[in-house]
């Protein structure tokens, strides 16, 4: 009988967003940050980081946008989730 294979849990799909970070490939990473942004809207930690990516490439619009969001949800007062 074969596993019914599952789908990757938020927390890995960061890691792995986050090794790509980490590494330099930002394409991949933006669109992992993405993707968690679809199931986790409030996740300070992405929202951050995918603020400070689009703030370094030059997307001062959309890295200013989601740094304004971050503010909104609250992150500095460590909401997460």
């Amino acid at each position: 009988m074969k596993a019914i294979p599952t789908a990757p849990t938020p927390t890995a799909i960061f890691n792995e967003a986050l090794a790509f970070h980490q590494a330099g490939q930002i394409r991949q990473a933006t669109a992992l940050y993405r993707q968690l942004l679809q199931v986790q809207p409030h996740n300070a930690d992405v929202i951050w980081l995918l603020g400070s990516i689009e703030c370094q490439l030059g997307h001062l619009e959309q890295g200013a946008a989601l740094l304004e969001r971050l503010r909104a949800v609250g992150a500095l007062g460590g909401n997460r989730a």
